[in-house]
């Protein structure tokens, strides 16, 4: 009886696929964020904001039914972190981006897109360089909620990810199903 590889068994051309896969799921969120228009002022950050996290939540979801459903789950599980990370920062830019456009008194500038995405990340990283800071009430609100979600996204991420991926190799071994070929739910 074969056994389904573990984190130790991985091999180097599935990192390699992991890797591109990786950076081209990156590319395209970031193909999007950069040519999707800037809506017109209306509506309330705070509408925005879950707006962005209900589509977080929906892909995180999805990705997470796949990693259960994968016959090769530890690589299911890179390729969802590869998805629900950049998709993250993307969301916050877009917020932040959109806040700084209807309300140019939100923060210290009128953020560009390059802008929004290094806000997101420098709060994230919590490097928090002070070069851009936010002045109003609803920009503080909704940067502080990105550091509190940071915070949690960071354990749930690492926590459901890869606690389903652990939890899917241990079926498969109990099952005895070390298939090497792909789930036809997944394609993995």
């Amino acid at each position: 009886m074969a056994t389904t590889p573990s984190l130790g068994d991985v091999r180097r051309s599935d990192v390699l696929k992991v890797v591109v896969i990786a950076l081209v799921t990156t590319a395209a969120i970031l193909f999007f964020y950069y040519v999707m228009p800037v809506p017109p002022a209306r509506g309330s950050p705070f509408a925005q904001m879950a707006v962005g996290i209900i589509l977080f939540a929906a892909v995180f979801g999805y990705e997470v039914r796949a990693i259960l459903r994968s016959h090769r789950p530890v690589k299911r599980a890179a390729r969802a972190a590869a998805v629900v990370i950049p998709l993250f920062i993307v969301v916050f830019a877009w917020i932040y981006l959109c806040m700084s456009h209807s309300d140019p008194t939100a923060f210290d500038e009128t953020f560009s897109r390059t802008q929004g995405l290094y806000f997101v990340v420098t709060v994230l990283s919590t490097v928090g360089f002070g070069d851009i800071t936010p002045k109003t009430d609803p920009a503080r609100a909704i940067v502080t909620m990105q550091m509190v979600l940071d915070l949690v996204i960071v354990a749930l991420v690492a926590k459901l990810i890869l606690g389903a991926a652990g939890r899917r190799s241990a079926e498969l071994r109990s099952s005895g199903d070390a298939s090497e070929g792909t789930s036809p739910a997944t394609g993995d």
